[in-house]
């Protein structure tokens, strides 16, 4: 299953660099309030654009791991029923 990512994640990784208190309304996708606290050097606020980009980009990420896992899943059967060696990262997606 895919992950399924909000603004707020965007938002957080955004500014994991700059920890910052922020609160986000998932309904209206905005940022209610941008709190850098007693941090000077704190996150300045990305915007709309910035936010949408981050989530656009998280989103692609976890499809592309998403359909790498399952090729991988993939070829380990096929090694499997054709009884070739398996590499170490398709003997990994076997559950026991």
């Amino acid at each position: 299953m895919i992950k399924t990512y909000t603004f707020s994640d965007a938002i957080a990784e955004l500014t994991k660099e700059n920890p910052t208190n922020f609160s986000f309304d998932n309904e209206t996708n905005e940022i209610l309030e941008w709190d850098i606290g007693d941090n000077p050097s704190g996150a300045t606020q990305p915007t709309s654009s910035e936010i949408q980009n981050k989530l656009t980009e998280l989103q692609s990420q976890a499809e592309a791991n998403e359909t790498a896992q399952a090729n991988l899943k993939a070829s380990a059967k096929a090694k499997l029923i054709a009884g070739e060696a398996l590499t170490e990262d398709e003997a990994n997606t076997i559950v026991l």
